[in-house]
């Protein structure tokens, strides 16, 4: 059976002399078999040919200059120059270049956040008002490695808690992080609908829960029934316990939001766990 694109990917190695010479080794020899090697030196390929091993030569004339990524000659994958005894040769690991680059827009693609809105810390304007200034802070300071793992911005419509929560969201994943950006309608119909499929529910809760960043948008403007109102409890108790990174917005102030129960208010005004600012008063940056 012949070896997988995967399975060859994972063992492309850059050949160099000090390599050849070891395949002459009785060491070298028991490990011919399993080496796939590029390059496109000639007297190098001649070289290994002679020992038996398999050159995998690239298509396009001139590697650097034609390949999207010079790094990995754009097969995505890079190996260590190591010699051949080393336990890292023959390993590939992604290509920090271009793989990188993939992987990031596969997060941003499953993390719900409208790739038309993208928006960054830097083009939100804090000095037009006091609250708007305290809340820009409170995004600045959730990012950073020792702040307290929930954000809770409340304020009227248009007083910049969506741009902020995007801006978070989107600076998290590009440093790495998986983030789930979600509006609370559209999670509140996703418990209904998933209640209708079987198993789904719990799928759906441990997707939310085991995200590194879960963001829910416009909270409480559902008409919540007891159910949602302990599917909630029960989403934001296992994130609470984990200490896991969650970022909440409403454009309801905190007393009049009906759907916070004694236990979810508890949970959002914990100062040991969350920072909540509320931005009321601040105007509609529209009309700023």
């Amino acid at each position: 059976m012949s070896d997988s694109l995967g399975d060859i990917l994972k063992r492309v190695v850059t050949i160099s002399p000090t390599d050849i010479a070891h395949l002459a080794s009785e060491e070298g020899k028991r490990q011919r078999d399993t080496i796939r090697s590029m390059t496109r030196d000639e007297a190098l390929i001649e070289q290994a040919r002679r020992y038996g091993v398999e050159i995998i030569v690239p298509s396009y004339a001139n590697v650097g200059e034609e390949a999207h990524c010079p790094r990995c000659r754009d097969l995505g994958w890079i190996g260590k120059r190591v010699p051949l005894n080393h336990p890292d040769f023959g390993e590939a690991w992604p290509c920090p270049d271009c793989q990188h680059d993939n992987m990031a827009e596969q997060r941003l693609r499953a993390s719900g956040i409208p790739t038309a809105a993208l928006k960054t810390l830097d083009t939100f304007d804090p000095d037009w008002h006091m609250k708007a200034a305290e809340a820009c802070k409170a995004a600045y300071d959730f990012l950073d490695a020792d702040a307290l793992p929930w954000l809770v911005l409340t304020g009227p419509k248009g007083c910049g808690k969506t741009h902020l929560v995007r801006a978070v969201a989107y600076k998290l994943l590009q440093d790495g992080w998986s983030v789930r950006y979600i509006k609370g309608m559209t999670l509140h119909d996703a418990f209904h609908a998933a209640v209708r499929e079987d198993g789904a529910l719990p799928d759906l809760i441990t997707a939310m829960t085991t995200v590194d960043c879960l963001i829910v948008d416009d909270f409480g403007v559902a008409q919540e029934t007891p159910w949602t109102l302990g599917i909630w409890e029960n989403l934001f108790d296992l994130r609470y316990d984990a200490l896991g990174a969650t970022v909440v917005t409403s454009n309801i102030r905190p007393t009049d939001m009906p759907i916070l129960s004694d236990r979810l208010d508890s949970r959002f005004r914990d100062t040991e766990v969350s920072n909540w600012v509320d931005m009321a008063g601040v105007p509609d940056w529209r009309q700023h």
